[in-house]
């Protein structure tokens, strides 16, 4: 009996172990790609027929992650979202709840928020769920969305934009202007001149896995002479 007891608590502590590794290694991912590419990977061999997702019930559909995401955008209610969510942590034996409460699923709360403005940070705007479609009433809805959300804790409305993830189309600027957007960055590595479009910004992307020698070669135009001379 106790020999069975004790495989059991083994088996049961090493699960545990292992859902521990798996919360900590997602904590140390730092960008949207990354979350993305280990989501695909946990996916695999995993069988999907409990989300009930039309098309998406084989575990080697290369494109079950996209459909996944693409289903949870059609969901109006948070909590019709929230179920999907623990079904996937089910699966890939992550807790939702645990997940959600190390925040690794936000940045700020609103609290957070307003000492950002009272320290005279500057808020702009970056869609409300992290995409932007091409078709234009549903971008239209992810900006006034994140507008209205955000613009009643400013002194004055946001009127600059960030693509989300730098993915950006020319589709987009209507959409832009009708917001009364001025300006809009992408994440693409390059210096601003004078031809350079308000609504295509490029920028320089500074963060800890950026070295000082890298960070000095991009601001001084060093980097953009060698991408010039390779012509990318």
């Amino acid at each position: 009996v106790c020999l069975v007891l004790n495989i059991s608590l083994f088996t049961e502590y090493y699960k545990n172990v292992q859902r521990q590794n798996r919360i900590s290694e997602y904590y140390e991912l730092k960008t949207c790609k990354e979350m993305e590419t280990r989501f695909k990977t946990d996916l695999k061999n995993q069988s999907l027929e409990k989300l009930v997702i039309d098309g998406c019930i084989n575990q080697n559909d290369p494109e079950a992650a996209q459909k996944i995401k693409t289903f949870g955008r059609t969901l109006n209610s948070e909590m019709d979202r929230i179920r999907i969510l623990r079904l996937l942590g089910e699966l890939l034996e992550v807790d939702y709840d645990e997940l959600n409460q190390s925040r690794i699923l936000n940045l700020i709360n609103t609290s957070e928020l307003n000492e950002l403005i009272a320290g005279n940070v500057d808020i702009q705007l970056h869609t409300h769920r992290h995409s932007l479609p091409e078709e234009s009433d549903l971008a239209d809805h992810e900006i006034e969305k994140n507008a209205n959300k955000i613009n009643q804790l400013l002194a004055k409305p946001m009127s600059h934009f960030c693509y989300p993830s730098g993915v950006w189309s020319k589709e987009h600027w209507p959409v832009l202007m009708k917001h009364n957007i001025k300006t809009a960055t992408t994440c693409e590595p390059r210096l601003v001149d004078y031809d350079t479009h308000n609504y295509s910004l490029d920028r320089i992307l500074d963060s800890a896995r950026v070295s000082q020698i890298e960070f000095e070669a991009e601001i001084s135009g060093f980097n953009e002479l060698i991408r010039i001379f390779r012509g990318k």
